[in-house]
């Protein structure tokens, strides 16, 4: 567009015709405007009104960005404090938009400092009287990182910091979420231990992959030498760190009680294929020491051989004043196993074994 100079005043030009009231030129620099040179007018407008636009408020702070207006804080009008804290506007676009309410933001307050740094925007002091204030990162590549004193790789969520540039600093992490900043060993991903401690930051103590125990035993998972097996009594025979409730190479075939007075289960060994099961009555192992017991020589005696499923259904009632106990062997390529060992480490003895 062209325009026409008239009088120089020094520091103002004036323009005779090319422009219309409401427009303003733009040069650059200001002083090298000459006759029949190219300008670019500015149409002055009001900021929109439209969506996202800052309330109307006193005793806030605004700063110019270069490209944008920062409002922040401030009053209505009957000098309650803005319900919204801070805008943008973009003279650009005519547009307006709410400034990101992330962890970090200062408190609502009037008559506060606010200077533009060149990347950010820092609030400082204000009424109600404080000696608080923030950094307001307005650089498209600004993030948010966490402290992360224990420098584990995850920072502490309770205590941000702006980072305008995008950058991770020293001492500081991308990722929030650790629940102890003190400890490298605890934070999100961590290997749970048997030790009390949330060491992966889950809300659970002591869990397997999502629960705190999974077989109901009262064994927290990670405490527990078989967390998907019931077993209150923790043995393991071998002391392979695997318990014989879920063993299945320990050379000890576990029995377990599924609370029907019915039913015997147990745990198969690898390689078996068949199991004996045989009952005896208490007494007369303590008498004369018979693991097993010929059928029919006492009330309690019974033998079941070749069974497929590693399970036993008997309803054979058991007299008062009596007591029956279960011994399993299992059979791998035909041989029967052994019926273990006693107390005194000795090889319980098969005295009547099945054919």
């Amino acid at each position: 567009m062209t325009v026409v100079i008239g009088r120089d005043f020094g520091t103002q030009l004036e323009i005779t015709s090319g422009l219309t009231p409401d427009a303003s030129v733009i040069d650059s620099p200001p002083d090298s405007l000459a006759d029949g040179e190219e300008v670019r007018v500015a149409v002055k407008t009001p900021p929109s009104t439209g969506a996202n636009v800052a309330t109307a408020r006193q005793a806030h702070s605004a700063v110019w960005t270069g490209s944008e207006m920062l409002v922040w804080g401030g009053a209505n009008l009957n000098a309650a404090q803005n319900p919204i804290r801070g805008s943008r506007y973009d003279p650009v676009t005519d547009a307006w938009q709410p400034m990101s309410s992330g962890p970090g933001q200062p408190t609502q307050r009037t008559w506060h400092s606010a200077i533009w740094t060149g990347s950010s925007m820092i609030i400082w002091g204000g009424n109600i009287t404080t000696a608080t204030g923030a950094l307001y990162c307005a650089c498209p590549d600004g993030r948010i990182v966490y402290r992360d004193a224990d420098g584990d790789g995850f920072g502490d969520a309770g205590v941000p910091a702006p980072s305008c540039g995008g950058a991770v600093a020293a001492g500081y992490a991308a990722t929030a979420g650790d629940c102890n900043d003190a400890s490298a060993a605890i934070h999100p991903g961590a290997a749970e231990t048997c030790n009390g401690i949330d060491d992966d930051c889950d809300g659970l103590v002591d869990d397997g992959a999502s629960v705190e125990d999974a077989d109901g035993d009262r064994i927290r998972d990670a405490c527990d030498d078989c967390p998907l097996a019931y077993d209150p009594a923790q043995t393991d025979q071998n002391q392979d760190g695997e318990g014989d409730a879920c063993d299945a190479n320990d050379g000890e075939i576990f029995l377990a009680g599924p609370g029907n007075h019915d039913r015997v289960e147990w745990q198969p060994e690898s390689g078996e294929t068949s199991w004996n099961v045989y009952h005896g009555d208490m007494a007369v192992l303590r008498s004369f020491y018979f693991y097993t017991q010929a059928p029919g020589s006492n009330a309690l005696a019974a033998r079941y051989c070749g069974l497929t499923q590693p399970w036993l259904d008997d309803a054979t009632s058991v007299p008062p004043g009596k007591t029956r106990f279960t011994l399993v062997t299992g059979v791998t390529g035909g041989v029967e196993g052994s019926l273990g060992y006693d107390c005194q480490g000795n090889l319980r003895l098969n005295h009547n074994p099945c054919p």
